[in-house]
């Protein structure tokens, strides 16, 4: 999914996550927050960090934040199969079990869930 059309398109970003633009900046603020905070402290496993952010691995399927908010209220908007959040996310579904996991409790906390 091509994040950029997404993000300038209004119709399509509400069609996709129900929110207009302010409200999607205004959460996307909230979520890089939490992300930053738990990049430096912790690995994606909860596992401490051995070495800094971003040494080492592959690069992410979901690069920025905004490609994560929208994946994720994405699938809260429309509960597709993981394997149709894998596909309309160039990624497998193990990977996109696992972005839910991940991005669930975030997006939850800074809703004030």
């Amino acid at each position: 999914m091509n994040m950029d059309v997404v993000l300038r398109n209004r119709r399509l970003l509400r069609a996709l996550t129900s929110l207009d633009r302010a409200e999607f900046v205004r959460l996307e603020m909230g979520l890089e927050m939490l992300l930053a905070a738990g990049r430096l402290e912790r690995r994606h496993d909860g596992l401490p960090r051995q070495r800094a952010f971003g040494a080492g691995g592959e690069t992410s399927k979901l690069p920025t934040t905004a490609a994560k908010l929208v994946f994720i209220l994405f699938y809260f908007k429309c509960y597709p199969l993981q394997e149709v959040m894998g596909l309309l996310f160039c990624m497998s579904q193990p990977q996109a079990c696992e972005w839910i996991k991940r991005l669930t409790p975030l997006v939850n906390v800074v809703l004030g869930r």
